[in-house]
Formats: structure tokens, sequence, C-alpha cells
């Protein structure tokens, strides 16, 4: 973690939070955690979402993805957290993807970059390289 121990505290809760709505497949308190615009990165390429119409299309998408991929339990394992002026911070998700048995199918990291405004922190950035190299490694890209 950072050395600001307050920070770390509010990035740990928004990420609990984040996974937990990753866990439930919940659209709507995902789409709560997005800042609007925001972009997701990997080296194939990046994309801005505008707002989150755009974004629920993605979000379903990939929900359907790990369904098919037979998902069905996404906890964190590790976090991260580097403050950055201006209200902001970098975090480093550990995931891990687990099957109806718990067993596990994917461990990635993920990078976040967070802007916090008057209603709290959100991600504004997404470096999903880890993810994407996770999925090619298990053949499922």
């Amino acid at each position: 973690m950072s050395d600001n121990v307050e920070l770390d505290a509010e990035i740990g809760a928004f990420f609990d939070r984040y996974t937990a709505a990753w866990d439930a497949f919940d659209v709507e308190a995902l789409l709560d955690c997005l800042g609007f615009p925001h972009l997701i990165a990997t080296r194939a390429g990046s994309h801005f979402f505008e707002d989150d119409a755009e974004a629920l299309v993605n979000l379903e998408k990939l929900i359907g993805k790990y369904r098919a991929a037979g998902v069905r339990r996404i906890h964190s394992l590790g976090l991260t957290v580097e403050a950055l002026p201006d209200n902001a911070a970098r975090a480093c998700v550990e995931w891990r993807l687990d099957d109806g048995a718990g067993a596990q199918l994917l461990h990635f990291p993920t990078l976040f970059t967070l802007a916090k405004d008057d209603e709290g922190w959100h991600i504004v950035v997404i470096d999903a390289q880890g993810e994407a190299d996770a999925w090619a490694g298990a053949g499922w890209a």
C-alpha cells in the first residue's frame, strides 16, 4: 500500500465494492465505479468510453465472455496503491477468476488510475494488458 493510510483505506473500500460488483456481475454497480469518459487500454489498442450506455455494452459483452468460459466467482488477491497529485491514485489489483467448484481459471493483474471528485473515487484508466495476456494464455482470446 502507499504511505497514506487514509488513501489506502478509501481505495481499499472502493475496490471492495468494485470486486463485489464483479463477483455479482452487477452491471449497474460496475457503472457506478467508472468515471466518464474513461479509457481501457491493452497493447492491441485503446478505447475511450464516453458514457454509461457505451460502457454498458462493453461490460455486458465481457460478462458474457466470463460466463461462457465458466467463471462463477471473481475476487481480488491483492491491492497496491500509489498516491498521485490532484486527487488521483494508481492501483494494481491481482484478480482471480474461479469456476463453480472454486478452481482457479485465471489469475492476472490490472492497473487502474482513479480520480476523486465530490461523489468519491472513480476509475478513469484501466490498463487491461494483464487480463489480455491471461486470456491468451488460457486459449480464451
